[in-house]
């Protein structure tokens, strides 16, 4: 199974997709990140078509939350996914207004975003997830980086 998709228009051409993450200039990235804000739509307009509010919590919460945590964790610049969490952040509170079958008011949606133990929802911003995500997985790949066995020499940094 390939995890890598070569574009097909030559105008295109500037990015690659590898294991569901565009890589590339900041207009393909931008493309290819509509382009999912759209599937995930669609995952929202699903999830809202089920009718256990208990199916379409779990699946807010787990799924969707997950599909843009990996986004947020592997495109290069963080600052292309801010749009896209925008979009999504008012989409959840929809779907979420609809599993409690009420409207929220700013403070409600505020509450949302707050921790599970401090009597929140455990939704967490998506707009202020993506620099945070973006610069944990910073970390977590430097700290992983191979050490060569010229490196103990100084011969590589």
């Amino acid at each position: 199974m390939h995890h890598i998709s070569l574009p097909s228009d030559a105008a295109e051409a500037r990015g690659i997709e590898v294991l569901n993450v565009p890589l590339g200039s900041d207009e393909y990235v931008k493309k290819q990140l509509s382009n999912k804000s759209k599937e995930i739509e669609a995952d929202i307009d699903l999830i809202a078509s089920l009718t256990n509010a208990q199916e379409k919590w779990a699946y807010t919460f787990y799924i969707l939350t997950g599909k843009f945590t990996y986004l947020y964790r592997t495109v290069r610049n963080y600052k292309l996914t801010i749009p896209i969490a925008l979009a999504f952040g008012s989409k959840r509170k929809t779907l979420v207004e609809q599993i409690v079958d009420a409207k929220l008011t700013d403070f409600q949606a505020f509450q949302l975003q707050l921790g599970i133990s401090v009597g929140g929802f455990g939704l967490h911003s998506p707009v202020h997830m993506c620099r945070a995500a973006n610069l944990a997985s910073s970390l977590a790949t430097k700290s992983r980086k191979r050490k060569y066995p010229f490196q103990q020499f100084g011969y590589i940094p």
